[in-house]
């Protein structure tokens, strides 16, 4: 229903375009241009312009074709449109009233008229001369509407055209999750624009091999302009202890960790041109909120699909970000493939809970407390797990036959020695952890610890979402957002997404933003 909507509004909304000779054209030809044929022929020739470029900013090829007759008609109309003016001069009979024939002098006026323009050696038969007498007493006998009545129908059909064009945006949007969802994310988008690029460091950072501990000042001035003065006038402190970066409208300045004092300094500078300053103490996270508007709707699924996949294990795994230069190799596309496997099993293992059998199990577990029955709930959730386990089994069975999904048996083995029930030995768990990391896309390691150069773009938790062309990635927590935020905007950009816009908030600062009430889904 949804489609036929939209396919509907396209043709009546294309109907109402104002070029001839759509409905809609046919509108200002019989309310403006019939009056002069001057006008007539100038609208005419701007009718055919306008469907060569309808075709083009369209793709419709059918279009540009339209044109052509209305190119062949010109002279005629042009003709006629002299005749007409002619006999307007010439008293000529009305016709009679209730009387729907062509008076007889009218007509032999008219005839007379028609064939002295048309020259005989292009042997006008007595069809067309009847086709072109009727064209010509219909003009004079047409009755323009007045001024009042002429703003009255164009003013319909603009805003018929209008209409059509927002509820076809507003169905579109509202196949994406609803208008309420697609509201609420418009409200919360960031307020600051990142260009590909927009960075400033000082001094040049060089590549870093391990995670260094450092303090974060941060500041977000109001434009860029703003952003741009404020760096170049800190650079000129050449304070050695520090390093300063911009990103787009925001100033980090990093300092050591045991250097109180220039933390404090640093935070009064920058206090001191802008409000929205905060600390990042000791490697804290800072919240990064970032939205885009995608080029189609095949795009925004995808970046979507892919991120959230990402952010699915990002909290407990250190893979290679879908923004990192990593990514870009030819080899990630397995890596790939198979992080949309796991977030499968994890989804379809997940629905599991759906099953009436468990939901049944609820209502009795809920019951059996009411009476303090302990031991009926305890044998209830026994009865629950064992039946969630065999659930989750049929589920992984079905997974495994399954070849047109073609989901990995080992990643399938491996979710389920994670998932089992009273798993507490850290040691195993972690090795698990990273047998799986090595399956979705691994950084690169030093014995146990993640290398920078690989782990600087990533981040430890966030949420996707879509609404339309609208993406956004919520409460994402950067390991480090001076190298993963320009990654991230770059990433974007390659894919055709415009309006990257940003925000950063301090570690635990509650926000505008932080109501992510519809996200959780998109994990």
């Amino acid at each position: 229903m949804n489609y036929a909507a939209l396919l509907l509004l396209f043709v009546n909304a294309l109907n109402l375009v104002p070029v001839f000779p759509l409905d809609g054209g046919r509108v200002l030809q019989d309310t403006l241009f019939c009056r002069n044929r001057w006008l007539d022929i100038a609208f005419r020739i701007l009718a055919m312009v306008g469907l060569a470029g309808l075709g083009l900013v369209l793709g419709a090829k059918l279009l540009p074709y339209l044109a052509i007759p209305m190119a062949f008609a010109l002279p005629v109309a042009f003709k006629l449109g002299r005749v007409t003016d002619q006999l307007r001069q010439q008293p000529l009979p009305a016709p009679s009233p209730g009387e729907d024939r062509v008076p007889a002098a009218t007509a032999q006026a008219i005839i007379k008229a028609v064939r002295e323009v048309f020259p005989a050696k292009l042997k006008v038969s007595n069809k067309v001369l009847a086709q072109h007498t009727l064209t010509v007493f219909e003009r004079l006998n047409a009755k323009p509407p007045g001024v009042l009545a002429t703003i009255s129908l164009l003013a319909v059909q603009a805003g018929a055209f209008v209409a059509a064009v927002v509820v076809g945006i507003l169905l579109i949007v509202d196949k994406n999750g609803g208008l309420r969802n697609f509201a609420s994310a418009a409200a919360r988008q960031p307020r600051h624009s990142f260009k590909q690029g927009d960075v400033q460091t000082w001094p040049d950072r060089p590549p870093r091999q391990e995670i260094p501990e450092r303090n974060l000042i941060v500041a977000t001035m109001k434009n860029r302009e703003a952003a741009k003065t404020a760096f170049f006038d800190l650079t000129k402190s050449q304070e050695p202890a520090a390093s300063i970066t911009r990103l787009a409208d925001s100033i980090l300045v990093c300092v050591p960790v045991s250097d109180d004092g220039s933390r404090e300094r640093w935070f009064d500078t920058l206090q001191a041109r802008c409000t929205n300053t905060f600390v990042a103490l000791s490697n804290s996270t800072i919240t990064v909120y970032v939205s885009c508007i995608a080029p189609t709707e095949e795009v925004a699924t995808n970046v979507t699909r892919e991120v959230s996949e990402y952010f699915l294990v990002a909290n407990r795994m250190h893979l290679i970000a879908p923004w990192s230069p990593e990514a870009r190799q030819a080899g990630f596309s397995s890596r790939r493939r198979a992080r949309e496997q796991w977030a499968n099993i994890d989804r379809q293992l997940g629905e599991a809970w759906s099953d009436p059998s468990l939901v049944s199990y609820g209502k009795r577990i809920g019951a059996a407390l009411r009476r303090g029955g302990s031991a009926e709930v305890a044998r209830l959730q026994k009865e629950q797990t064992q039946k969630h386990e065999e659930l989750q089994a049929q589920v992984r069975d079905r997974l495994r036959q399954d070849s047109k999904n073609g989901v990995d048996p080992a990643l399938l083995d491996l979710h389920a020695k994670l998932n089992t029930a009273g798993m507490t030995n850290r040691a195993e768990r972690k090795g698990l952890l990273r047998e799986v990391a090595g399956k979705l896309g691994e950084v690169q390691y030093t014995g146990e610890r993640p290398v920078l150069e690989s782990e600087r773009y990533g981040v430890s938790s966030g949420y996707a979402s879509e609404h339309g062309l609208l993406v956004q990635f919520s409460m994402m927590s950067f390991y480090d957002v001076r190298d993963g935020l320009p990654a991230m905007a770059e990433w974007l950009g390659a894919l055709g997404c415009r309006e990257i816009k940003y925000d950063l908030q301090g570690p635990g600062w509650p926000g505008q933003m932080d109501d992510v009430e519809d996200e959780p889904e998109s994990l």
